[in-house]
């Protein structure tokens, strides 16, 4: 209404991507099983429809720093060469990456306004090394989850 009369108008409205994932860490106490099921809320507090996909894989990395795993290597290259003392800090730092984390969930599209309650598998790696720290950064849409991995003495079949 403007002046009393109606007009008609166009509103142009911006798409909003607000999703959200509780909680925001989630810490796994690996044993000798590979598969872990955790239950998340998720939200869209946007105003458009979000897919999520049923699989997803992010990186494993161990928990030393990039600093910590070139002392390692450099200390335990053979010293004859600076060659070999690169190659030696290079082979540790490429040890850091430790595998492929699987996530797996049923696949739903989120719509404005939706808050729900679902279960998301995480599978690890075999070889994970023993009393270790491990960590994931996971990434849907805006919303990030951080995984951090503990090994017992024993992890993995």
């Amino acid at each position: 209404m403007v002046a009393g009369k109606s007009v008609p108008a166009t509103a142009q409205v911006a798409e909003v991507v607000d999703f959200r994932i509780t909680p925001r860490n989630v810490t796994i106490l690996a044993g000798s099983a590979t598969k872990y099921t955790r239950q998340f809320v998720i939200e869209n507090r946007g105003n458009v429809d979000l897919p999520t996909g049923a699989k997803c894989e992010a990186t494993i990395f161990d928990s030393f720093d990039l600093i910590t795993g070139l002392l390692d290597g450099l200390h335990k290259a053979d010293r004859t060469s600076v060659e070999s003392m690169v190659k030696g800090f290079l082979v540790q730092w490429a040890d850091l990456e430790a595998g492929t984390l699987t996530i797996s969930r049923m696949p739903v599209t989120v719509h404005p306004g939706d808050k729900l309650t679902v279960d998301v598998d995480f599978t690890l790696p075999k070889g994970l090394k023993p009393l270790r720290h491990y960590h994931a950064n996971l990434q849907l849409y805006n919303a990030t989850l951080g995984v951090d991995i503990y090994t017992k003495a024993k992890s993995g079949s």
